[in-house]
């Protein structure tokens, strides 16, 4: 069962007040990755006739639907699986772990590591738009706001965990705590 309540050591009861808002900006960004999900990424045309929307739940529901289970596998763990750990760690490390114990340590470790693949169906989307863009006269394929907003959360996502690990360091120097083990 999931602790609602704040640890006294947490960055959201002791941090500086600019710390304390690194939860609204990790809500923000969980629910700009939702919407990305499910905003179109892109709309192709082909032969000027047919015209289809694409989103990353579309894709995936249509992979599932053609028994494609290594892509759909592959994306459901890039796209959806990868990002809930990381905001659920982002969550406690602000909200539920105590600044100086080593369980932040640990939730910084599994968010670097999160981290290091966010950008990955990123990319693979920008790839799939380049081929539809570069295939000549039968099709034509447009960037929709999904790939804006999804891209949006995940550089959001990022920018919220440099400024985590810097708080959570903040609050160590300020206590005469250890630093964190591989910190840069």
């Amino acid at each position: 069962m999931m602790c609602l309540e704040a640890h006294q050591n947490s960055i959201w009861k002791i941090g500086r007040k600019r710390d304390k808002a690194l939860g609204l900006l990790i809500c923000v960004c969980a629910t700009a990755w939702m919407l990305g999900l499910f905003l179109p990424l892109m709309t192709v045309e082909t032969l000027f006739i047919f015209v289809n929307t694409f989103s990353i739940a579309t894709i995936m529901l249509t992979l599932l639907q053609e028994s494609e289970w290594v892509f759909f596998a592959l994306i459901s763990f890039f796209s959806v699986i990868m990002p809930v750990v990381k905001f659920d760690q982002l969550y406690r490390v602000w909200f539920q772990f105590d600044v100086s114990g080593v369980s932040v340590d640990k939730a910084l470790k599994r968010i670097d590591a999160v981290s290091k693949w966010s950008m990955g169906d990123v990319f693979v989307v920008a790839v799939i738009v380049v081929i539809f863009k570069t295939s000549g006269a039968l099709a034509n394929a447009r960037i929709e706001s999904g790939l804006y907003v999804f891209a949006a959360a995940v550089v959001g996502s990022m920018a919220v965990t440099v400024m985590l690990r810097r708080a959570v360091m903040f609050q160590r120097r300020e206590k005469g705590g250890c630093k964190i083990k591989g910190a840069r």
